[in-house]
């Protein structure tokens, strides 16, 4: 920008490139001044509109959100210049305890280093997009409070960056079911490591997500192949058609679950290996895609069940006999 005597601002684009003499050498300098200053003020007439789009939004949001939202605004230092009685809930702290730092003292010790980092880099950066993180206020009564801040530049009339202003929106619920949910999903995990059955997450298209060690040493396959649709491949031949039908007719829900079916995997080397499936689709959260399947292994009692039959076979060929 260039100001006159009379104080008028005319903004330029300055262009610049080297003079050279007949050898090459640079003996100066030539350019040219670009008057730009009808599009700087469409910019920050549309930076203001932008800014009053945004503040209008964050009201509506206010006003209409199942969450809090509060809504606040500080100078270019980060004093407090605004906050509503929403970020003083929140926070816990009236709008003359804000009046020096704002509402980031009552930030979580844990969080407060790494918050504070962020807001410095966006605060020196070209503000290409809202700042935006999730963070834990404290109240001095113990009041834990998650909140997701969003923040955005303040511009005066020539574009400069005169201060800040956004939102604070709680998302206390939210995080606690995020919690939950990797509480549970941790017990989950401990279960596919630990238990002695063979266990098999899938989306509802029926595409493997997760598999457990169990699984892999039934099947002879590797937890890659597995999640791969490899399961199916190792069926052995005679068994494939009614595992397929069984699969289908479940992963399209014509049947609610498939209980006890047994088939047998065929290894590489020929070995094979009887199990018993059982599949069915849930509800909890914390089982990714929705389906589990178990396999039992049943070779042992499947041996046991072969001679058995052997034996009575020979019974009754000595009672014939006889």
């Amino acid at each position: 920008r260039f100001v006159n005597g009379a104080g008028q601002i005319t903004w330029v684009r300055v262009h610049g490139f080297p003079k050279r003499n007949v050898q090459g050498e640079v003996v100066g300098f030539y350019g040219c001044l670009i008057d730009v200053t009808a599009g700087k003020q469409r910019e920050v007439e549309l930076a203001s509109q932008t800014e009053l789009a945004i503040r209008q939004q964050l009201v509506l949001d206010s006003l209409g959100a199942s969450n809090q939202v509060g809504i606040w605004e500080t100078d270019l230092a980060g004093n407090n210049v605004y906050s509503d009685a929403c970020v003083a809930e929140i926070t816990g702290m009236s709008f003359e305890g804000m009046l020096v730092d704002g509402w980031t003292k009552a930030l979580h010790p844990e969080d407060a280093e790494r918050f504070f980092s962020g807001w410095l880099a966006y605060t020196q950066s070209q503000f290409e997009k809202p700042f935006c993180d999730t963070c834990r206020f404290q109240t001095k009564n113990g009041k834990l409070t998650w909140v997701r801040a969003h923040g955005y530049p303040k511009r005066n009339t020539q574009g400069g960056v005169v201060g800040f202003f956004g939102c604070l929106v709680d998302v206390t619920a939210e995080k606690q079911r995020e919690l939950e949910l990797a509480s549970k999903t941790a017990d989950l995990e401990m279960i596919y490591s630990t238990m002695d059955v063979g266990v098999m997450a899938t989306d509802r298209q029926g595409n493997c997500l997760k598999v457990n060690e169990n699984l892999c040493q039934m099947s002879g396959q590797p937890k890659a192949a597995l999640q791969q649709g490899g399961w199916q491949k190792k069926v052995f031949n005679q068994d494939k058609s009614k595992v397929q039908q069984a699969w289908n007719d479940f992963v399209d829900n014509v049947v609610d679950e498939i209980e006890a079916l047994e088939f047998r995997f065929c290894h590489q080397g020929g070995d094979r290996v009887w199990v018993r499936m059982s599949s069915k689709h849930l509800k909890n959260e914390a089982v990714e895609g929705g389906l589990l399947t178990t396999f039992v292994d049943i070779t042992q009692q499947k041996a046991l069940e072969q001679e058995l039959v052997e034996s009575n076979q020979h019974q009754a060929e000595v009672t014939k006999e006889v």
